[in-house]
């Protein structure tokens, strides 16, 4: 198998993991929306996201791994509560 049918394959799987939410509060960037373990093994693989990591392990304390979570790409903030007026 090529490195680019390897890539692809695992591009569309992270794809269609998550989903946009309500535009961010802070910024007004589009919200991703994903499972927290989703979030978690995003931030495992990606060295750049070390810190976030550190921050959705500390989640895990009040939601569990197939709760949806919402994290703004803009700003990074990280959010359990999906609605629109999240403003925190």
């Amino acid at each position: 198998m090529s490195a680019h049918s390897r890539r692809t394959r695992q591009e569309s799987r992270t794809r269609g993991q998550f989903i946009t939410g309500p535009q961010c509060q802070h910024c007004g960037t589009e919200r991703i929306v994903m499972p927290l373990s989703a979030m978690r093994g995003i931030a495992r693989k990606h060295p750049a996201l070390s810190e976030l990591l550190g921050t959705l392990e500390e989640f895990r304390e009040w939601y569990t791994n197939d709760q949806l979570m919402s994290l703004c790409p803009g700003c990074f903030c990280i959010t359990g509560d999906l609605s629109t007026v999240h403003s925190d």
